[in-house]
């Protein structure tokens, strides 16, 4: 969590909404994240350490918003 608040805040990425959330039954892919673009499928990504999400940060989130 920590790697994406630093990687959005670093971007100035305005409309990102940073959350976390209950367990949602997948222990064995934990730490997971969900990202939600406007009109697109949500997507889950699994078994993350902090360089996985913020290469999912850049590549996913932000490029969906430029």
């Amino acid at each position: 969590m920590s790697a994406l608040m630093g990687r959005t805040g670093r971007h100035r990425a305005r409309g990102v909404l940073l959350t976390t959330s209950g367990c949602m039954g997948f222990c064995a892919q934990e730490p997971v994240m969900t990202v939600e673009v406007l009109n697109a499928e949500p997507v889950l990504y699994g078994k993350l350490d902090a360089d996985k999400a913020r290469l999912i940060c850049r590549e996913h989130v932000l490029k969906a918003m430029f």
